[in-house]
C-alpha cells in the first residue's frame, strides 16, 4: 500500500509596484482564478520554490518578502484530482515586472488586477479566501493559518 502524505506546496501572491495582483487560471483548479503556485521540491527553501513556480508559470521575476498565510487543504473540490491533502505556504511577492508568459497548458489565461476588484473574477476558493485576508490588513500582519475542514 502506498503511504499517501501531505503536500507541502507554495503559492506566489505576486503584487505589482502600483498595487495590482497578478492572477492565473489553471485548468487544474477548474479554469478559475487562482495565484501561481507549485510543490517545494526536496532540498529547496519556501522562497527559492516560489522564485521558480513564478518562473516556471508565468515567466515572471520575483522578489519573496514573507509568508501571509498557511492553508491546509483535503480533497478540494475544484481541483481536477480530489484525493489530494495540500500544505499551502502562500508568499506575499513583489512583482519585478508585470510581463507575463504563460504556457498556454498549465496556465491558460492571467490578469493583473487591484485586490478588492478580484473579488468580482471567478476565484477557486483558496484563493479568495487569501485576497480577503490580504485586504484586511493580512498584508502587513503575522502570517495565518487556515486549517482544513476535511472532506472525504
Amino acid at each position: 500500500m502506498k503511504l499517501k502524505i501531505p503536500e507541502l506546496t507554495v503559492g506566489a501572491f505576486i503584487v505589482a509596484r502600483d498595487g495590482d495582483l497578478l492572477l492565473v487560471v489553471s485548468p487544474k483548479w477548474g479554469y478559475l482564478f487562482s495565484i501561481p503556485g507549485g510543490h517545494v521540491l526536496y532540498g529547496e527553501s519556501v522562497f527559492d520554490a516560489v522564485v521558480r513556480e513564478a518562473r516556471e508559470e508565468v515567466g515572471v521575476d520575483i522578489k519573496p518578502v514573507r509568508v501571509i498565510a498557511f492553508q491546509e487543504v483535503c480533497n478540494p473540490p475544484q481541483f481536477h484530482d480530489r484525493k489530494r491533502h495540500f500544505i499551502f505556504v502562500d508568499v506575499l511577492c513583489k512583482a519585478l515586472s508585470k510581463k507575463v508568459k504563460v504556457d498556454g497548458q498549465e496556465i491558460v489565461a492571467y490578469t493583473w488586477v487591484r485586490p478588492s476588484k478580484a473579488l468580482q473574477l471567478p476565484l477557486e476558493t483558496y484563493t479568495e479566501r487569501l485576497i480577503r485576508y490580504y485586504l484586511r490588513g493580512g498584508r502587513v500582519t503575522s502570517p495565518s493559518f487556515f486549517p482544513a475542514a476535511f472532506r472525504q
